[in-house]
This record gives C-alpha cells, sequence and structure tokens, in this order.
C-alpha cells in the first residue's frame, strides 16, 4: 500500500494528469497485491468497454455540445416557445409537463 501511495504522489508531483496517475497506479496496485498479469487486465477493461449502453453516455454529451455551440439548440427552444408560448393561464413549461403527465397515465386509465 505504501509503495501504491509513493508512485502515486512521484506521479502527481511530476506533473502527470491526475487521471494518468491514478489508473498507473492502480494497475501497479493490482498487479503488486492480488498477482494478477497485466494482460488479463487490459482483457476485463476491454470486454466492459464494449456495452453499447455505457457508450450511449458520451454520445448524447456529444450530441448536446454539437447542437449548443451550433445554435441548433436555440433554435429548437425558440421552435417549442412558437408552439406553446403563445397559450395562457399557467407558466411557460407546465404545458410540456401536463402532457407528459397525461402520456404516463393514460396506460393506466386502460
Amino acid at each position: 500500500m505504501i509503495v501504491v501511495s509513493v508512485i502515486f504522489i512521484g506521479l502527481v508531483l511530476v506533473g502527470v494528469p491526475i487521471f494518468v496517475a491514478l489508473g498507473l497506479t492502480s494497475l501497479v496496485g493490482l498487479s503488486l497485491t492480488h498477482g494478477i498479469p497485466l494482460a488479463a487486465i487490459a482483457a476485463k477493461t476491454a470486454s466492459a468497454s464494449d456495452n453499447y449502453v455505457l457508450l450511449a453516455i458520451p454520445l448524447f454529451m456529444l450530441a448536446g455540445s454539437l447542437m449548443s455551440h451550433g445554435g441548433v439548440a436555440h433554435r429548437l427552444f425558440r421552435l417549442a416557445r412558437v408552439l406553446v408560448g403563445h397559450t395562457s393561464g399557467r407558466p411557460r413549461g407546465f404545458h410540456c409537463a401536463d402532457a407528459q403527465r397525461d402520456t404516463q397515465r393514460a396506460p393506466a386509465a386502460c
């Protein structure tokens, strides 16, 4: 445990980014304490990252960033304001919440 801590502190003091220092020290710690070969760690990491559900998270973030920087998000909000902003009686946004609530309750009524 002391060896892993010294390696981590040494990497951080040298100027290695935190995520790289954490990754390297975890690999060293696993190989020292459990005797797991590095090839097995690499194979397990590669098989765990082959999950399409987890791939959706960074792709949604990329899509949101592209929409924000490209101006598409602003135009979509302007379209929504044009479509439902003219209705009166409630603050903006509640009409969409009412539609969402009604679609969730509709299957229960059948």
